[in-house]
């Protein structure tokens, strides 16, 4: 299989995304790497409705990355008062305080030098990248992890796993456009509950709407405890054991146990299940089936 996917695919979500896509987002007018580093930042485990006021707001009084490592630490917690999780706050204004000082005050167009950076994870490297530089990575969040996992019908699979199919998908000449297009398809259309799979542009192409039950992927990641954007680079891809506390969660590269990964759904998941169903899966995008 080669490892670029036919423009018939990435095609079908990009027109979907020309059409029917949010283009009207603060962050979207003027998308610069500092712009959209903020506001992935922001959205990580809140909701668009919520960021957008605190977005203006910040850009505002911090309108560049300069002026953000220039402010005192107290400043930037009062502009963040009310979105919470302020350790996002913080990393983000130590990371633009590295980059003053270590990188000529410019953030680096590469996400394996973004990840070098305090509080940026896979996600956020992933969505800055793609976004404002352009590389042809992924980034994936919980709207677009449900969108893959329903497309090749994989109930809980492994992070690595959707990583490795997002990266083969993406489209390389917009792979910025692609990732939004992805998680918009999955904010609007690919919800957890009642998935519009009737106006959905990939719908002919996924195998859970085959097995015709798509809304049971959905369950299972609520069963499971997941969090949507920004719970990769926060450590928290997590799940609740089943069988054991409620409280107790663990990362799911890191857990072996079957009966932790084997959520009540149609059929057996284990650690990494479904790989090479994956790839058979690419192959026949490929071929434009």
């Amino acid at each position: 299989m080669s490892g670029r996917i036919d423009t018939g695919f990435s095609g079908r979500v990009l027109a979907w995304y020309a059409a029917h896509g949010r283009k009207d987002l603060p962050w979207q007018s003027d998308p610069t790497a500092y712009r959209v580093w903020v506001s992935e930042v922001m959205l990580q485990q809140t909701r668009v409705e919520t960021v957008i006021p605190y977005y203006k707001e910040w850009v505002a009084r911090f309108p560049s990355l300069e002026v953000l490592a220039m402010a005192d630490e107290e400043e930037v917690l009062r502009a963040w008062q009310g979105l919470g999780y302020y350790s996002r706050a913080r990393n983000l204004h130590g990371a633009a305080r590295v980059v003053r000082d270590r990188l000529g005050g410019e953030l680096p167009p590469s996400s394996t030098a973004l990840r070098a950076l305090p509080g940026v994870g896979e996600y956020t490297a992933g969505a800055v990248a793609s976004i404002a530089f352009g590389e042809a990575v992924p980034a994936v969040d919980g709207n677009a992890r449900r969108v893959l996992s329903r497309l090749f019908d994989l109930p809980v699979p492994a992070r690595r796993l959707i990583r490795d199919l997002a990266g083969t998908l993406v489209d390389r000449d917009r792979p910025g456009d692609f990732n939004q297009a992805l998680m918009e398809l999955g904010a609007t259309i690919c919800a957890p509950r009642s998935p519009r799979c009737e106006v959905c542009p990939i719908a002919a192409r996924c195998r859970a709407r085959e097995d015709g039950d798509p809304e049971a992927i959905g369950a299972a990641f609520r069963q499971l405890g997941m969090s949507c954007r920004g719970c990769h680079d926060n450590k928290a891809d997590t799940f609740r054991h089943y069988g054991h506390s409620s409280t107790s969660q663990t990362t799911m590269e890191n857990c072996q146990r079957v009966s932790c990964i084997r959520p009540p759904v149609r059929r057996p998941v284990d650690f990494g299940y479904g790989y090479r169903g994956c790839m058979d899966g690419l192959a026949k995008l490929s071929k434009g089936g």
